[in-house]
């Protein structure tokens, strides 16, 4: 049954689960560990600060496709109110030792379970998704246009995340994303 929704989710677009936070809506609160330093990060202590979450495994090819991108984003938004988080829910082996050595410039967070993937309607690996200073969800999708980062025309989040910082609405609140599929909450 698990093999038959994965395979729906990739036909259809994102399956959401039925507690999936909605769009404009405030999320739940989570506590992940990071996985460097072992440290809880609760959603709620980042209050007041533009939360980019991006959806990453160390063995997804997508992700690898992404990471320059995601680590110049940080680094261009790094002291200007936003804080980017990587959030690994496939429980794969080893990921402390490949985050450590790509040095994206962020946290890397243990979503066991893949409980907060599926509170956030996330489906597949490279899902972005933001959160307002005020803890409400604003954008849910893809990164940007293009996968491989040869022909980017439309840099989704990056957008996101100005329009929030100007305090005027998302232009492109959701858009659908592609990659490795996350695996079902159990």
């Amino acid at each position: 049954m698990r093999t038959f929704l994965a395979l729906l989710a990739v036909a259809t677009g994102p399956l959401l689960a039925d507690d999936a936070t909605g769009l404009g809506k405030p999320v739940r609160d989570f506590r992940l560990p990071d996985v460097l330093t072992g440290k809880d990060v609760r959603l709620t202590d980042l209050k007041g600060k533009v939360v980019v979450m991006v959806f990453y495994s160390h063995g997804c090819t997508f992700c690898r496709q992404y990471e320059a991108r995601f680590r110049q984003f940080a680094a261009d938004h790094a002291g200007k109110g936003v804080v980017v988080l990587a959030i690994d829910s496939t429980g794969r082996p080893g990921a402390a030792a490949a985050w450590k050595e790509k040095d994206l410039g962020f946290p890397l967070l243990a979503d066991g379970g893949a409980h907060t993937a599926a509170a956030f309607g996330a489906t597949v690996l490279t899902t972005v998704c933001v959160v307002d200073g005020r803890g409400d969800l604003r954008y849910r999708g893809a990164f940007d246009d293009n996968e491989s980062g040869k022909t980017v025309r439309s840099r989704f989040v990056a957008d996101a995340v100005v329009a929030l910082l100007a305090g005027k609405p998302v232009p492109n609140p959701e858009t659908e994303a592609y990659g490795c599929l996350i695996p079902l909450p159990e």
